[in-house]
């Protein structure tokens, strides 16, 4: 083999290696990468829950989600407003209600966790909804990268009531 032919033969060996796994553990996605997908787990549970809500709340890791995130869901039906907007409401000493503070509306909250990266187009986020006594659910979200940008795998029931 000459000289050039080990010299492509080297880089396309180098090219096509995978990447070292402490490369891949520490991945973490850029903001607007990390936006994207709480965006997708969102719309993923706003789809998959019958909860009868007529309006939704986002907490992100405790905390309202940013003015560029909650942006992102402007056009939405039941509209979607940050954490800070609900309150819970205690009725008859043991039933709990999300409402919305303004309004008074019934609502829902839906939340999303640290995201986990597993590899480099593979992560896992802990995400659910709470609309108050005897109602949320707690799920792990497989969320997967393509061509076309993330999308939810499966989501695995953790915790329900």
């Amino acid at each position: 083999m000459g000289h050039g032919a080990s010299l492509m033969v080297l880089l396309l060996a180098l090219v096509l290696a995978p990447a070292k796994p402490q490369e891949r553990e520490h991945w973490v996605p850029s903001k607007t990468g990390t936006e994207d997908i709480q965006v997708v787990v969102f719309h993923h549970a706003f789809g998959s829950f019958d909860l009868n809500r007529e309006v939704y709340f986002l907490d992100v890791e405790g905390k309202d989600p940013s003015p560029d995130l909650l942006v992102r869901f402007k056009s939405n039906r039941p509209p979607v407003k940050p954490r800070s907007a609900a309150k819970r409401i205690r009725r008859l000493r043991v039933i709990e209600e999300i409402r919305d503070k303004k309004s008074g509306v019934l609502g829902v909250i839906f939340f999303v966790g640290k995201i986990r990266p597993k590899s480099i187009d593979e992560l896992e986020i802990e995400a659910g909804y709470d609309c108050g006594s005897l109602c949320m659910g707690v799920y792990t979200y497989t969320v997967n990268r393509t061509k076309a940008g993330w999308v939810v795998a499966r989501a695995t029931l953790r915790i329900q009531s």
